[in-house]
């Protein structure tokens, strides 16, 4: 039997410890591979989120102004008393269309991974995460707003219920509808239609001024997202 000299122990020590060595760095390489690629896959996911949410927002901006503007006309004809029969069919499709929930929701897909599943701790770019911080920043203040703004449109929907009759409605479909007959208001009393009157205008004014120019901000902190994406990951449109 061959007797092992010491540096033959020695030489068995150095191979194993270089196999486990190795071993290990193959094994970090291979996580830091899969960091990457996974860095990468919510960078373009985020950058396709970021693409629909600023056709949500343009679309909803031209509906908000839509309503403020409807609303503020609304304004101006209770108002002035003018009831006439064209005016009177306004105000009962301003009541049916203009006073639903806001419901903008923007694309949460990346978002809620990289909220929940950890995936911001896999993104090493400071500027990329100051981008979709301030994004998350903007998007709080817009939900916010649209909270409040759909409390104040609850309020006004319950002034509606002593001014508007539903029997002049007729629904077509979920979001049409037509007005049969020759539509009245329930009510000629002055104070309740003021009320009425001056939670529009609030309204008017929370749309036009202030949802809208939220709506714009989170366009703005998009674009910023979208180019520091583009320019961090490389991504073509």
């Amino acid at each position: 039997t061959h007797k092992k000299q010491w540096f033959e122990y020695l030489l068995e020590f150095i191979m194993l410890f270089l196999a486990v060595f190795l071993g290990f760095v193959a094994e970090n390489i291979r996580e830091k591979n899969h960091e990457n690629r996974k860095e990468k896959e919510y960078a373009y996911s985020m950058y396709e989120d970021l693409k629909t949410d600023t056709f949500l927002l343009r679309r909803e901006i031209l509906r908000i102004t839509n309503i403020g503007t409807k609303a503020a006309s609304a304004v101006k004809i209770i108002q002035a008393g003018s009831f006439t029969d064209t005016n009177v069919n306004i105000l009962y499709k301003l009541n049916r269309r203009f006073l639903s929930p806001l419901g903008l929701v923007l694309t949460d897909r990346t978002s809620a991974q990289l909220k929940n599943a950890g995936g911001m701790q896999l993104l090493n770019n400071k500027i990329v995460i100051e981008g979709i911080t301030n994004y998350w920043h903007s998007e709080e203040s817009l939900m916010e707003l649209k909270s409040i703004i759909n409390e104040y449109r609850v309020k006004a929907r319950e002034r509606t219920y002593s001014i508007f009759d539903n029997k002049y409605y007729s629904t077509i479909t979920k979001n049409d509808f037509l007005l049969v007959g020759h539509p009245k208001l329930m009510t000629n009393d002055q104070l309740i239609l003021t009320e009425f009157s001056n939670r529009l205008s609030w309204l008017s004014d929370l749309f036009l001024n202030n949802y809208v120019s939220q709506l714009n901000q989170q366009i703005t902190e998009a674009e910023k997202l979208l180019n520091i994406l583009k320019d961090n990951y490389h991504i073509k449109n």
